[in-house]
């Protein structure tokens, strides 16, 4: 959850300037930001370290996801991966993946509709 290391930061960058009649009001401001992003983040449907798998194999072709050419034989419905990181963005929750694959590696950012838990007797490590 890279957005509440930022705020944590800035957070500390805060209580190290100097007092003037606004920090305050700033910091209080900057805690509640934090606290809702936390509580945000609480309703995502996945945790860092889950294990999903696609709900179905995604469009890669010339005008499509053509970034992705090269995986289109691993990113296929069922694939497995662990969630890397959790995001949030224009009201939809954002997982960047890893896929499990013993010979290819990448981070692929997918939204929480194309995913699905994949069970609790796979390994985190191959996926199997």
């Amino acid at each position: 959850m890279k957005h509440i290391d930022i705020l944590k930061k800035f957070h500390k960058w805060l209580e190290e300037v100097p007092f003037n009649s606004n920090h305050h009001e700033l910091k209080y401001s900057i805690e509640r930001v934090e606290d809702f992003t936390k509580a945000l983040f609480g309703y995502a449907k996945f945790k860092v370290g889950d294990i999903v798998q696609l709900k179905e194999t995604p469009v890669i072709n010339e005008k499509e996801a053509w970034g992705w050419w090269g995986y289109r034989d691993i990113l296929v419905k069922g694939a497995k991966a662990k969630v890397e990181e959790v995001d949030h963005y224009k009201g939809i929750f954002r997982y960047s993946l890893t896929i499990l694959h013993p010979k290819e590696k990448g981070l692929f950012t997918f939204s929480e509709d194309k995913l699905e838990l994949a069970g609790d007797n796979v390994c985190k490590c191959c996926g199997k």
